[in-house]
């Protein structure tokens, strides 16, 4: 005879203990934070200030599209840019690397492959929350940002702000995401309108 189900929510189980995780990881996680958090002058947030723009002249449904994002935040800013396309991977999802810009912490010490995943140059105990996010953001069609330390396997402790933006690449027909990411120090002048 199986047991009942639990009809209460936020119920634990009692045969699931809860804890929190290990205190050396809790730096490694990623800390989400709203866009007007990130200072102005910083290149997530102008790539940010752009996809607004272009979400507000979006369907409720629809998101931007991706070759207009490209245009409008230009090559400066494309250099804080991964932007990755999802494919099925073991064991549910990846994210093929389409274009690695030069200014994310870690990327200057890897060349660009034809083919390679963004799993494949993160460090491992990072790889499930970082796909995940990305796989969320495409799934509920939302920005999303973040602080954190660089997931590349290249730098050390370099803490970043990071921004997720799905898109519609109507040239090939699916999703794309566009994940910024940039130290926490740097600075650019502000966007024109």
């Amino acid at each position: 005879m199986s047991k009942p189900i639990p009809t209460r929510v936020n119920v634990p189980r009692s045969d699931t203990p809860r804890s929190d995780p290990p205190r050396h990881c809790m730096s490694r996680t990623l800390e989400r934070i709203p866009a007007s958090a990130l200072p102005a002058t910083h290149p997530v947030a102008m790539i940010n200030w752009f996809y607004v723009g272009l979400l507000r002249g979006c369907e409720p449904q629809h998101l931007p599209d991706f070759g207009e994002f490209m245009q409008a935040i230009g090559r400066e800013l494309l250099s804080y840019c991964l932007v990755l396309s999802p494919v099925e991977a073991d064991p549910f999802i990846d994210f093929l690397v389409l274009h690695k810009g030069q200014r994310i912490p870690g990327v200057d010490q890897t060349i660009f492959k034809p083919g390679e995943r963004y799993s494949e140059n993160i460090r491992v105990d990072l790889v499930e929350e970082r796909v995940m996010e990305l796989a969320s953001c495409l799934a509920l069609k939302q920005s999303r940002h973040s602080i954190a330390v660089s997931a590349r396997m290249s730098t050390l402790n370099v803490r970043v702000y990071r921004g997720v933006f799905p898109v519609w690449d109507g040239q090939v027909g699916r999703h794309t995401v566009v994940l910024a990411i940039a130290p926490v120090y740097a600075t650019m002048d502000k966007p024109t309108a």
